[in-house]
């Protein structure tokens, strides 16, 4: 069961760059669209959050979420503590960059029981 997360991520992977995946950049690269397949940014960094994050789950968890880098850290470490999340090395610093940036705290408030949209 072990290599379930190591098999995921090298299938989501081989996703990315599948022709069958559509595009790959955005079309306006000053401002970055969404991913067709999870509904991320497509800035730096999307494909490590894209491969190492949903082999375990959607990114609606991501996209939905708004952290401060502390934040999107502390939610990695739990992850490794106690849901099987292997370490990243040194893509961690990355990934964090990446969420920082493109999924920081929002100033809209938020019921959690309702679902915001994708991007």
């Amino acid at each position: 069961m072990r290599q379930l997360p190591a098999i995921s991520a090298l299938l989501v992977s081989l996703l990315a760059t599948s022709p069958l995946n559509g595009r790959s950049e955005p079309e306006d690269s000053s401002k970055p669209g969404p991913d067709p397949l999870t509904g991320l940014v497509m800035a730096q960094g999307w494909e490590l959050v894209r491969t190492h994050c949903f082999a375990c789950h959607s990114l609606k968890i991501v996209t939905q979420a708004g952290k401060d880098r502390s934040n999107w850290a502390k939610t990695l470490q739990k992850m490794q503590q106690s849901e099987g999340l292997y370490p990243l090395g040194e893509v961690e610093s990355d990934i964090l960059d990446y969420l920082e940036k493109n999924y920081p705290v929002s100033d809209r408030p938020h019921n959690p029981k309702i679902r915001r949209p994708i991007y």
